[in-house]
């Protein structure tokens, strides 16, 4: 399939067929999630392959009660380590350099003083997986799969049914599989509506 038809065909999909994803199809799918880019070479991410029913369906409450979630043969779960503090500014500490370069140190420090350190690195690394989740969905395209985005998700009770310890947060869920629905076509604003070249002209 060429790249163009597989961001084409890429759909958010709630139905699935109770069909086996192929091992060697979830492996594809990791390396690709594996190759995505990160900040700062800090590879924060991990990934979990949820086969088990038993766990899908409590990852399923967990995600509000979206029983839907567990009925997918296949549930990515997208975690990442939240062992560093980049609130502080140091010599080596380039992803507190970042943030302070696009955000400004005033919200940094704000941040940075929040007493709930553990939870304060979670909001931090919120959007870490997101490259890395979004080429694995691709990828699931390409093998005729489907999957869904689901970031509505309790992170501490995700975390506990994962058994995962404290240096470690699942941020999002991806339930993926054969697709047992055909979606219609959303409506999306022109392209030219969203564009402007060089500058912004009101």
């Amino acid at each position: 399939m060429e790249y163009s038809e597989v961001v084409q065909r890429r759909r958010s999909i709630r139905r699935f067929l109770p069909r086996e994803v192929p091992d060697e199809v979830i492996e594809d799918i990791l390396q690709a999630a594996w190759l995505a880019p990160h900040s700062a070479m800090s590879q924060p991410c991990r990934f979990g392959v949820v086969q088990d029913g038993e766990i899908r369906s409590e990852l399923a409450q967990a995600a509000a009660g979206q029983t839907w979630v567990g009925q997918a043969p296949v549930v990515l779960a997208y975690c990442v380590s939240i062992a560093k503090d980049f609130s502080t500014p140091s010599p080596d500490n380039l992803p507190g350099t970042l943030g302070r370069d696009r955000y400004g140190s005033d919200l940094i420090d704000y941040l940075g003083a929040y007493e709930d350190s553990r939870a304060m690195r979670i909001f931090w690394e919120n959007s870490a997986p997101l490259l890395a989740g979004q080429q694995a969905y691709l990828a699931a395209v390409s093998h005729g799969l489907s999957a869904c985005w689901v970031g509505h998700l309790d992170i501490a009770r995700a975390g506990r049914i994962l058994g995962l310890p404290q240096d470690l947060a699942c941020l999002y869920l991806m339930p993926l599989g054969y697709p047992a629905e055909e979606p219609g076509e959303t409506w999306r604003r022109p392209l030219s509506a969203l564009v402007f070249h060089d500058r912004w002209k009101s």
